[in-house]
């Protein structure tokens, strides 16, 4: 199947990311402020929907999936830089 080295590292990716937004969840599980779980818990639905999307597409090979998968990866994107400046400005959410 992955005949294609840039296919496999960009799955390898892809779950590595899936993984640690999983890990981001349960880190935020104990701390007091829900917010920060209510945000692990958004960023981890994005991600899953670029990682579900991804998989569609292989499988399928139709392109207007790759609009889910885009708005997948954006999505998390904007909502883990959220995060990174509420922590990083020591915002309490």
């Amino acid at each position: 199947m992955f005949t294609q080295p840039l296919a496999l590292l960009h799955v390898i990716v892809g779950t590595l990311i899936l993984v640690e937004a999983i890990v981001y969840l349960i880190r935020a599980l104990p701390v007091p402020q829900r917010s920060w779980v209510a945000l692990a818990a958004i960023g981890l639905a994005f991600v899953l929907l670029a990682y579900a999307a991804g998989e569609i597409y292989v499988a399928t090979q139709q392109t207007t999936v790759l609009t889910y998968k885009t708005l997948g990866w954006f999505g998390a994107l904007v909502t883990y830089g959220i995060g990174w400046f509420w922590g990083r400005n020591r915002v309490r959410p």
